[in-house]
């Protein structure tokens, strides 16, 4: 087996560990996949949307100020990989870390303040 750097592995690879590379391998295909869509669509915010797959499981995280937003990453997430399984962790709401607070939006349409954890 070659590792992706073009570097041979030992002449006594197992099966599970040439099944881990494939499934790594189609993890990080997906995942580009679903970038690439969304950075397509010409909404900005959609561009920072964090894209991770592992073991098949599609994980959307970031942040976007409407749920329209939200469930069109998802849209696009699950057309771009013809999957159905995905975890949709995008919040809702315009992030203000200057106060360390950000306005959400509930499910009700009303605006509610959160606070959001200092990085420093």
């Amino acid at each position: 087996m070659l590792l992706p750097t073009g570097a041979p592995t030992d002449k006594n690879d197992s099966p599970a560990m040439s099944a881990l590379v494939h499934q790594t391998l189609d993890d990080l295909h997906r995942a580009e996949n679903v970038e690439r869509a969304l950075t397509e669509t010409g909404y900005g915010q959609l561009r920072g949307i964090q894209v991770t797959v592992h073991a098949g499981l599609l994980i959307l995280n970031g942040h976007v100020r409407s749920y329209y937003l939200k469930q069109l990453a998802q849209a696009i997430a699950l057309s771009a990989t013809g999957t159905d399984s995905l975890r949709n962790d995008i919040q809702v709401g315009c992030a203000n870390p200057a106060h360390g607070a950000a306005d959400a939006i509930d499910s009700g349409g009303r605006r509610r303040r959160r606070h959001l954890p200092q990085h420093g």
